[in-house]
């Protein structure tokens, strides 16, 4: 048996044996950190755990029996249940993976509450203890003390944690985080690449073995990305994200990937002091509030992974010190685009007085808008600021627009007006080249206006 080390990045899981200053994968200084591994047979018995030993063999597809690979289980929150498919699937391993404070511990306590009104439920925490737990649970969750389908720990022992989960057979275990378990016969720290890449590996073969459901926190890097090896998002069935603005009460749950279902669902609630509620109408929740009779304010319906109606804001006004350059300021949408958006009107709709003004966008609710879907309505909002006239509000605008002016198609139009017809709008602007598959969704109380360029869309407008 030999002892011996090497550098582990510890944003993005690259190895080398030499130390060096800079990571040689992901580019990021100062993240190599030194870890110990074995070499020859120790290493074997180290390893040994995470491979199972069960005698298995190959049997045919009609042999194969179903078991509770095909079952699942409700988590008693829709906006979750339709981000996971429909329904938990019994025996899946799920990575949960946000910014911290997000509300990733508060949405599985939820779940867990929900859960253990009629199955067994297992909470194993590395960060908070029993009594801080049950002080939560019962505060903020108001769950009930005498319930016995609910058992708490507090370990960073994976051992512990699953000798417990093996002798309770929950239907649902919760892990609180990875980041925070370890293996004693692991070289390392728990947190370090090697132990959470061992860890992942036996908490795999303790759902798949033994049909019990298994959520992972897992904490996430500064970019956004999971903390942890490459391979941590291959090794298991279900990726969510929880996503939210630090000053925002809204989160969203996005699907990065699903084995048992479309990793192209978004789920939608609202932080509230008794937790996470769902939003199951989010346009509606979007636009509440909006002024109706204020100028450069819109509507537009982005397609991101599910129609959502959103109100974007823009603001023109002379600068601050006369004579200096512009400014351009943009909040939930990319300050490029901006800078595109407002060369084009500038050029192509006789808005030349643009180029001396301060322009602020905002896109309301925390939204990130990233399709140029919304480019559209962005341009429309600015104009409407500018010449200070007030956009219909039951109007709603969808299309790319392109640097001769021109407004190009989107994808899943078709759906996105669909959205907008069963909020109410009673306009909704497109397009030309989609509106023949788009005029058979036409009525008497809801016009499908199709325009070629921003100056048809003006005239429509103003």
């Amino acid at each position: 048996m030999s002892k011996k080390s090497k550098f582990v990045c510890k944003e993005c899981g690259y190895e080398t044996y030499k130390a060096a200053g800079k990571c040689f994968g992901c580019g990021t200084f100062g993240s190599l950190r030194e870890e110990s591994y074995f070499t020859g047979k120790e290493k074997e018995t180290k390893s040994s755990k995470t491979i199972s030993t069960t005698n298995k063999k190959a049997v045919y597809l009609h042999e194969v029996n179903e078991g509770f690979v095909e079952q699942g289980f409700s988590s008693g929150i829709g906006e979750l249940d339709r981000v996971l498919g429909g329904q938990i699937t019994e025996g899946s391993l799920v990575l949960l993976g946000g910014d911290p404070g997000n509300g990733k511990s508060t949405l599985l306590s939820k779940v867990s509450d929900n859960v253990s009104k009629s199955e067994k439920v297992f909470y194993a925490s590395g960060e908070e203890s029993e009594y801080q737990l049950k002080k939560r649970m019962q505060g903020r969750m108001k769950m009930s003390a005498a319930n016995n389908n609910f058992k708490i720990l507090f370990s960073r022992n994976l051992d512990e944690i699953e000798t417990e989960a093996l002798e309770y057979r929950p239907k649902l275990m919760i892990l609180d985080s990875i980041n925070t378990i370890g293996d004693p016969m692991v070289a390392g720290n728990p947190g370090d690449i090697s132990q959470v890449r061992h860890c992942i590996n036996r908490l795999m073969n303790l759902a798949k073995e033994h049909g019990i459901t298994i959520f992972i926190i897992v904490q996430v890097t500064k970019n956004g990305d999971i903390k942890g090896p490459k391979e941590l998002e291959h090794m298991v069935d279900t990726v969510l994200y929880l996503e939210g603005e630090k000053y925002s009460d809204l989160r969203l749950v996005r699907c990065r990937k699903n084995r048992f279902g479309s990793d192209m669902e978004l789920g939608v609630f609202r932080m509230a002091e008794e937790g996470l509620i769902e939003v199951p109408n989010p346009s509606e929740y979007l636009l509440a509030n909006r002024p109706e009779d204020s100028s450069g304010s819109g509507v537009v319906c982005i397609s991101d992974t599910r129609p959502l109606l959103i109100e974007v804001q823009a603001l023109v006004s002379a600068p601050v010190v006369p004579g200096t350059n512009p400014r351009r300021t943009a909040k939930g949408f990319s300050r490029n685009n901006l800078s595109i958006l407002t060369a084009v009107l500038e050029r192509k709709c006789n808005s030349r007085e643009l180029s001396a003004k301060d322009i602020y966008v905002n896109v309301v609710g925390g939204m990130d808008v990233e399709e140029p879907g919304a480019d559209l309505g962005v341009a429309m909002t600015i104009y409407s600021s500018n010449v200070n006239k007030v956009i219909d509000s039951s109007t709603v605008m969808i299309g790319e627009v392109g640097l001769a002016g021109e407004v190009r198609p989107v994808s899943r139009i078709e759906q996105l007006v669909r959205e907008v017809h069963r909020v109410g709008f009673k306009q909704v602007i497109v397009p030309m080249g989609s509106f023949e598959q788009l005029k058979k969704l036409q009525t008497e109380d809801f016009l499908i206006t199709p325009v070629r360029n921003l100056n048809e869309c003006i005239k429509v407008l103003f």
